[in-house]
């Protein structure tokens, strides 16, 4: 029997819910699937980043706000090319990389997100591999 990975990782004041679960399509149930289930809609799944080379297959939440904004992470099925995403209602994500501006580093996740739109998640230095914590703050229009 195989077991599947399946946990909800973040609750907002709504009660809406977010995380990730196993796909039993693939071997050993190693693909996650990110979800967010609401009252109103029940559950349903946050897609990977489209369009990219390794396909992105991999997808998990691990942030919510009250705006229903969901942060999580996207990767190829061999978590080589991963990245820091944020599904605004449950839409497509979008890479924050495509939002960062000059910041250096890669961010290959994002773990938070509070009510200001304030991401917390890792980074990595593309040149030395190492590995930091980031806070990234929209910019204000």
């Amino acid at each position: 029997m195989v077991e599947y990975a399946n946990a909800p990782t973040a609750i907002n004041q709504r009660g809406d819910v977010v995380g990730f679960a196993g796909d039993p399509a693939f071997v050993e149930g190693d693909v996650l699937h990110a979800f967010m289930w609401t009252r109103e809609d029940g559950i349903r799944q946050l897609r990977p980043l489209p369009n990219r080379t390794p396909p992105h297959v991999d997808s998990e939440a691990y942030g919510i706000n009250e705006a229903r904004q969901v942060v999580g992470v996207s990767c190829d099925v061999d978590q080589v090319d991963c990245r820091g995403v944020i599904w605004d209602h449950g839409n497509t994500p979008t890479d924050l990389n495509d939002l960062k501006g000059t910041f250096p580093k890669m961010l290959t996740n994002a773990r938070g997100i509070n009510n200001k739109g304030e991401i917390t998640g890792r980074a990595v230095d593309p040149n030395t591999s190492a590995l930091t914590a980031y806070l990234a703050v929209p910019l204000s229009p």
